[in-house]
């Protein structure tokens, strides 16, 4: 808000005036630049979702490929041990 008091001069209250046109027309581009900010924002949260699900997903296939590949390898080594303590008490017994 502004005020003007009388007498009014000319150029006084054309530049006023010439301020706060200038000063809404900066309001105005200043609150699109910040939804354009809040859209793009918006767009990168979502990207970094994305990445994040796409890195996931190969990270999640090769845990699941090395649990089974330990899986295996346990029960060799159990079926390895056996048959070494089955050929041990064979030996013992001949």
């Amino acid at each position: 808000m502004d005020y003007i008091t009388k007498p009014i001069q000319r150029e006084e209250l054309l530049a006023r005036i010439q301020h706060h046109l200038q000063l809404h027309r900066l309001q105005q581009e200043l609150s699109s630049k910040g939804e354009d900010l809040a859209l793009k924002n918006a767009e990168l949260e979502a990207y970094g979702h994305t990445i994040a699900h796409s890195l996931k997903t190969p990270l999640a296939a090769a845990n699941r490929f090395l649990e089974i590949l330990y899986k295996v390898q346990v029960r060799q080594s159990v079926r390895g041990a056996a048959a070494l303590a089955a050929a041990g008490v064979r030996a013992r017994w001949r």
